[in-house]
């Protein structure tokens, strides 16, 4: 930010040896509100004096409400203490207009209550309210910055440096003793305060004051991270308040972490997937930057948990089963929300950012809500893959009106990065909308290569595979976001279909499926998102709302009557949960005699194999109960499909949730597979080796948990049969 002489001088004799606090960072310009308690003497006031030179002193004209002052309130300097009667009237200091402010407060807590200073931004009858001091009461940016939450930590009797910033996109920032948090403020309209200002054609209020406040200024701008750095650092010396550079939010999650982790009912809550992956709390969806690093698999995903926009949670695991919590990774800031992307490993350090060591960069989209939700691509990058650093020059790849040639289009996000070796550069992949490809050779600079008209999907994902293990005849697998995947060929410019859209998942629960980068024994591996959005506020137990993450499973490319087609098989890993395993061989059945099974459970893994003597339908039927409650596991022979029957699977009062849900599939060598995944709220089958699969969320009674083999219109054979009850990655004491 270039700024005047004047204002550089003005603002150094406001800030004494600020110029020097920095190195060469220069003190912002635009302050038009300084109160400064440090400038009173003690006893009752009628006036609070600016020191701006604007001339906005602060008045109480009530003798009833008026604030005073006490000696060594703030480390033996005065603050103006308020018992939480009173109101600040505030001048109207801000010009018509203004967009965006910073707004700067050294305050202290009262010991018996909370210290409030409210703000509210109207215009029209629609308000934007940003809270800087709640503590109270659950007031702005959806209540996220205040006690009840944990996120900034206003302990009792102790001080603070506090900094708001509102940006002209609808961002706010909040930098609490130099630790900064950043979103988006709600939208909505509240009356706060008995006393409303106009300040720059909106309304201001601040409600009840309980506490004491030493210092408050105003700039008509929001000031960049630099200077809001060296305004809390100048302040924290001049009032003795330590800055703490431990980012807030990150705290109040590792708080949540420990927590749970000594929780010893932890993850015994109703619906709550016993393998499956699912965060602490709150809302879950499409796994974002799949990598392979420092011996662990990483896995992102987005959230809004404890802040209100999208965000990258973080988990890792060393055998892609059991999964350690750890606090979201990149967060928002004023370029926007972070939405879905990937992440590679830099192993020669071509971004130049890990000093000649391997790195993970994670590329992402940043959604804009103040420019109708325009989207650009955005970098952070670790060198231990734990603690995230956003790139200095972000945007890396700016939204599509500004790139030429491009069109004016809002809808352009999730990328995919790769490396393609035969060019030695890295390759990046955009949807959102039409389908476009671009290269760098560094992972910051990157060129516009091609765009395929046509092939419209978010969250794509695109690699390369073997054909029946064959790297001769590889081909390139693009994927639809977990819908539909198209086979062609890719040069390192231009992907060429060669295959129609083919469904990669039969059921109705899965979604914005990706596959993990540098896997270190090459396998390629995918996980999706265990959800429909239109479940959202339906389902019976919070818990679940935001879904699950599916198991992971190992892609392949195999010849098959129909040509080339995708498998996916389930990750050998999984066989560690298995326990003393239910089997039954060679048993032939029919409607009236079925075999019974002699194991009960919740967490279950079962490999069954038929083969048809005359039966028009058969299968397997699981988390059954006394009161008609299953789910139905089978194959119509007369239609030659395979099928997963959730209409009786428990609770249904969701729209279109009560369905049966097929997938055609002829048995091979006369023999129909089939493999089951039963979680306490899922099921996922894999037929024919993973020819088909069909996954499912379910909403069984707790109590329903027997099985049962059965057969329609004629015999049919079990070659053979095993059920491995499955233990729970989260506890050892759980009831599978």
């Amino acid at each position: 930010m270039k700024l005047a002489n004047s204002c550089l001088l003005i603002a150094a004799s406001l800030f004494p040896c600020i110029l020097t606090a920095v190195g060469a960072t220069t003190p912002p310009s635009g302050l038009v509100l300084h109160l400064d308690a440090s400038r009173l003497a003690s006893g009752p006031l009628m006036t609070w004096r600016d020191t701006s030179g604007k001339g906005n002193d602060v008045s109480q004209s009530d003798p009833a409400c008026q604030p005073f002052v006490r000696a060594k309130e703030l480390n033996g300097k005065p603050a103006v203490v308020f018992s939480g009667n009173q109101y600040l009237d505030g001048p109207a200091v801000l010009p018509e207009g203004v967009k965006s402010f910073t707004y700067v407060v050294v305050w202290k807590r009262d010991a018996t209550g909370g210290s409030q200073t409210i703000m509210e931004q109207a215009a029209e009858g629609v308000g934007r309210r940003a809270c800087l001091l709640t503590t109270d009461y659950a007031y702005g940016y959806n209540g996220e910055f205040n006690d009840a939450h944990g996120l900034m930590p206003y302990t009792p009797g102790k001080f603070a440096v506090t900094v708001l910033r509102m940006f002209d996109n609808g961002i706010i920032s909040v930098t609490h003793n130099g630790a900064t948090r950043k979103g988006v403020i709600n939208i909505r309209t509240r009356n706060i305060g008995a006393v409303k200002e106009r300040v720059g054609g909106k309304i201001y209020g601040f409600e009840r004051l309980k506490g004491a406040i030493a210092e408050i200024m105003v700039y008509d701008h929001a000031l960049n991270d630099a200077q809001v750095q060296l305004i809390s650092r100048q302040l924290g010396r001049k009032w003795g308040i330590a800055m703490d550079s431990r980012d807030p939010f990150i705290a109040a999650y590792e708080k949540i972490i420990h927590e749970n982790n000594s929780d010893k009912d932890r993850y015994t809550e109703v619906y709550r997937p016993q393998y499956h992956f699912t965060p602490i709390k709150g809302w879950m969806n499409d796994p974002n930057g799949l990598c392979y690093f420092n011996g662990e698999w990483h896995m992102f995903y987005q959230t809004v948990y404890l802040i209100n926009q999208q965000s990258w949670g973080h988990a890792v695991s060393r055998d892609l089963v059991h999964w350690t919590h750890l606090p979201p990774a990149i967060t928002p800031d004023e370029k926007g929300a972070i939405w879905s992307g990937s992440a590679v490993v830099d192993s020669k350090d071509s971004s130049g950012l890990f000093h000649g060591k391997p790195g993970m960069v994670c590329i992402f989209t940043y959604m804009n809500p103040g420019e109708d939700g325009r989207q650009s691509q955005g970098m952070a990058y670790s060198p231990d893959g734990i603690h995230f650093t956003k790139y200095a020059h972000n945007p890396i790849i700016p939204q599509l009106r500004y790139q030429p040639g491009q069109p004016d289009d809002a809808n352009f996000r999730d990328p995919k990065v790769f490396w393609y070796a035969p060019d030695k550069k890295w390759m990046m992949i955009t949807g959102g909308g039409t389908v476009r490809f671009y290269s760098s050779t560094n992972l910051l600079d990157w060129k516009f290569e091609s765009i395929n008209e046509g092939i419209n999907t978010e969250c794509p994902d695109f690699f390369e595979l073997p054909v029946d293990g064959d790297k001769s005849k590889s081909k390139w697998v693009l994927n639809g976001a977990g819908d539909w995947y198209i086979l062609g060929d890719f040069n390192g410019k231009t992907f060429t279909p060669e295959s129609d859209r083919i469904r990669i998942n039969y059921g109705n629960d899965f979604y914005a499926s990706q596959t993990w980068s540098d896997a270190p024994d090459g396998r390629r591996i995918m996980i999706g998102w265990m959800y429909k959005w239109g479940y959202t506020g339906d389902l019976p137990a919070p818990i679940i709302d935001g879904g699950m993450m599916t198991i992971p499973t190992v892609l392949s490319l195999k010849n098959t009557s129909k040509g080339v087609r995708l498998f996916q098989t389930p990750v050998h890993e999984l066989h560690g949960l298995r326990e003393k395993p239910f089997e039954m061989s060679n048993k032939t059945f029919g409607p009236e005699d079925n075999p019974p099974i002699n194991l009960h459970g919740k967490c279950l893994e079962i490999l069954a194999e038929f083969q048809n003597e005359g039966a028009k339908e058969f299968g397997i039927q699981v988390r059954k109960d006394a009161g008609g409650d299953r789910t139905i596991v089978g194959y119509n022979a007369e239609s030659g499909d395979i099928f997963v029957d959730r209409r009786k699977s428990g609770y249904s009062n969701i729209s279109n949730f009560a369905n049966i849900y097929e997938a055609p599939l002829q048995p091979e060598n006369g023999v129909i597979k089939m493999h089951l995944f039963v979680d306490w709220s899922s099921i996922e089958l894999f037929a024919n080796d993973g020819r088909r699969v069909i996954t499912s969320l379910i909403l069984p009674p707790p109590t329903a948990d027997g099985l049962e083999l059965y057969a329609k219109g004629g015999k049919v054979k079990l070659v053979s049969l095993k059920i491995y009850p499955l233990k729970s990655i989260w506890r050892s004491d759980a009831n599978p």
